[in-house]
């Protein structure tokens, strides 16, 4: 059974070894295309983000991947495709999505791009303030990340060569 969650990936996220090899197979494959192939692949990914945020702005705070903190990386990586490779004012769809989601993993992911030359103190002021005003929640067993950590090193204490699988 550990086998095969390992290969196939568990019930939640589903990230067995087999979803790790499709992304290198994705990125060696965008490797081989040519510069304008590549551009219009950019462009597709860029709309695939809009998209994305559209959905989220329209009603379903979990766009179609459906985990609040997914759908806010998914835009948040995705967001500078959006803004290189399309009309630059668009960009301002996944900021919103990302506002009404307000995922902490989200904001944290934009912090390269928006504080590229500013200063230590500004950042460390804003993740404050992010954490202050939603702070992690601990209520519930599946997402509460003390009681994940706290049991997970049982777990590997029990298993430590082979685990349990992925998830």
């Amino acid at each position: 059974e550990n086998f095969k969650i390992s290969l196939l990936g568990g019930s939640y996220r589903f990230q067995g070894i087999i979803f790790f090899i499709s992304i290198w197979l994705i990125m060696k494959m965008v490797s081989l295309l040519n510069i304008k192939q590549k551009i219009l692949l950019y462009k597709c990914v860029g709309i695939s983000v809009l998209l994305e945020s559209l959905i989220v702005l329209f009603g379903d705070k979990l766009g179609t991947i459906g985990d609040i903190n997914a759908v806010s990386g998914f835009v948040s990586i995705g967001i500078i495709f959006t803004y290189q490779y399309l009309p630059k004012w668009l960009t301002i769809f996944p900021i919103i999505s990302l506002c009404i989601n307000f995922s902490k993993a989200g904001f944290i992911s934009l912090v390269p791009y928006i504080f590229k030359k500013s200063n230590l103190l500004l950042l460390a002021t804003l993740l404050f303030f992010i954490f202050l005003i939603k702070p992690i929640d601990l209520s519930s067993p599946f997402e509460n990340r003390k009681v994940i950590w706290r049991h997970s090193i049982n777990l590997i204490l029990e298993k430590p060569l082979f685990g349990y699988g992925a998830e």
